[in-house]
């Protein structure tokens, strides 16, 4: 594994995280797909996570001769030190609520991937902090992999929209406000 943030291209390795359980919400089955086409690029993958769905999804990363390049780093206490190094957050899944690993890689400048399911569309902003992919749609995770690998500086660049877009509407201030703001439309709505 190499842990070393670089926009240069093909100087070192594109860095991708993905912090999931692997379990059935996710949809570690996809991604894996998606990186088929690009397997002879020069990019690695951090799955961070632990989960029942783990050694099927070992065993594909193995029948598909991306064991070089797919790391599978387990159940971690030092998410951030990856989120630090990574060039690219990744969030394939099939469902979701307001997922607290995006706003996490959103705090540390990453633009990001995601399935457009439920609340993900509400931290990623599609073309400008990152990427909404359709569910199961692999060949529209290996465009948005392909658009970063290709332009390293659109990925600083949505990066940093990541890091002001969190900053506007998810720090613990902003949204203890905001749900104070709605409890007391209701408040004043039931009076």
């Amino acid at each position: 594994m190499r842990l070393k943030k670089n926009i240069e291209k093909d100087a070192n390795p594109l860095i991708m995280v993905m912090s999931a359980r692997f379990q059935a919400q996710k949809d570690h089955e996809t991604l894996i797909n998606a990186l088929v086409p690009i397997k002879n690029l020069n990019w690695e993958l951090m799955l961070l996570g632990d989960g029942e769905l783990m050694p099927i999804i070992k065993e594909k990363v193995n029948n598909l001769n991306l064991s070089e390049k797919v790391f599978f780093e387990g159940a971690v206490n030092n998410v951030p030190k990856y989120l630090e190094e990574a060039d690219i957050f990744l969030l394939i899944t099939n469902w979701e609520g307001l997922p607290i690993s995006i706003l996490e890689a959103m705090a540390h400048s990453l633009p990001i991937i995601a399935t457009d399911v439920a609340g993900v569309k509400e931290e990623v902003l599609n073309g400008v902090n990152g990427f909404l992919v359709p569910r199961k749609d692999s060949k529209s995770i290996t465009s948005s992999i392909l658009h970063f690998y290709n332009d390293r500086q659109l990925a600083v660049q949505m990066g940093q929209k990541s890091r002001e877009h969190f900053e506007k509407n998810f720090t613990i201030d902003i949204m203890v406000e905001n749900t104070l703001r709605l409890y007391k439309e209701i408040i004043d709505n039931k009076n």
